[in-house]
């Protein structure tokens, strides 16, 4: 069991939830290792949970990228299935490049307490 979905089922996520954390987690993950820095992808996670949602932050040192702005359109045959995960699976995506870093927040409805971080 990876780091994501232990922290979550400590927070008493369900599955389905569990599902597009980890969906949406990956996908950002692949980004960086394939457009940013494929040697050394330095990235932070964390989970929080309270007032009916859940937000999970991904924070890499990769190129400045706006997963909700960037311009490409998914295409079935090529690129882009993981770009539209990223937008269409949580309720809510905030971006901000902050000391060379990109710092994406994305919400998801949900019921549950807590907050666990990447040691």
């Amino acid at each position: 069991m990876d780091w994501l979905e232990y922290s979550g089922r400590r927070l008493g996520l369900d599955s389905q939830l569990l599902l597009r954390l980890q969906l949406v987690a990956e996908e950002l993950f692949l980004n960086t290792v394939q457009h940013g820095h494929p040697r050394d992808p330095d990235i932070e996670l964390g989970l929080s949970a309270g007032n009916g949602e859940v937000l999970l932050t991904y924070a890499d040192h990769g190129p400045a990228f706006d997963p909700g702005r960037h311009a490409k359109c998914p295409d079935p045959e090529h690129d882009g299935i993981g770009l539209m995960l990223i937008r269409q699976l949580p309720d809510r995506m905030d971006y901000r490049r902050q000391d060379g870093q990109n710092l994406i927040s994305l919400r998801f409805t949900a019921c549950a307490q807590g907050r666990i971080s990447t040691p």
